[in-house]
C-alpha cells in the first residue's frame, strides 16, 4: 500500500494549521465562523498547503486573498478564497497590495516557497498595513532582502530541510 497521498494530505493540513494559527495567530476555526474583519494572504492557493490554508482561514472567519494560475481560480474560490489573483501577471504584487489597502492584515503564508515567490510576498507584506510577517513552507537557501519583514520558516520547512539534506538537492 502506498501512503504518499495520505501523507501529503496530513502534511498540507499540518502546514496550514501551524502557519495560520501558530505563526500568524489567526482566530481558531469554527463550524460557524464569525467574520473577524481581518485578511490574510495565501500565496499559492491551489497548492496542497494553499488549499488547506484557504479552508482553515475561512473557518476562522478571516478574509482570504490568494494567488493561483488562471485555470485554478475557480478551485480557490470554491474553497473559500474571497479574491484570487493571477500569479503570472506582471502586476500581481501591486494588485494584491491594492486589495489589502484599508484592511487589518494578519500576515502572509507562502505555500510555494521558491525563489521569486518569497520575494514577491516580502514586497507585498512590506507595503501592507498590519503584521509584517511572512511564513514560508520551504526553507530559504539563498540571500534575501527581508525589508524589515519577519520571515518564518513554517513547520513543513523542517521536513523539507531533512529531505533536501538526504537527497542532496535544493529548491
Amino acid at each position: 500500500m502506498v501512503l504518499t497521498p495520505a501523507l501529503s494530505l496530513a502534511l498540507a493540513s499540518c502546514g496550514g494549521v501551524a502557519a495560520l494559527f501558530q505563526d500568524l495567530s489567526l482566530p481558531l476555526p469554527s463550524l460557524s465562523p464569525q467574520k473577524s474583519g481581518s485578511v490574510v494572504l495565501i500565496w499559492g492557493g491551489s497548492s496542497s498547503v494553499g488549499c488547506s490554508a484557504i479552508q482553515l482561514a475561512r473557518a476562522a472567519g478571516v478574509e482570504v486573498i490568494t494567488t493561483a494560475s488562471k485555470h485554478n481560480f475557480e478551485l480557490c474560490k470554491s474553497l473559500g478564497a474571497d479574491h484570487v489573483f493571477d500569479r503570472n501577471s506582471e502586476s500581481v504584487t501591486d494588485d494584491v497590495v491594492r486589495a489589502l489597502q484599508g484592511k487589518t492584515f494578519l500576515g502572509a503564508l507562502n505555500a510555494i516557497g521558491v525563489r521569486g515567490t518569497v520575494e514577491a510576498c516580502i514586497d507585498i507584506v512590506s507595503k501592507s498595513e498590519g503584521k509584517q510577517i511572512l511564513v514560508t513552507t520551504l526553507p530559504i537557501f539563498w540571500p534575501l532582502d527581508r525589508k524589515a519583514v519577519e520571515v518564518k520558516n513554517g513547520e513543513l520547512s523542517f521536513f523539507f530541510h531533512m529531505w533536501y539534506r538526504r537527497s542532496g538537492t535544493k529548491p
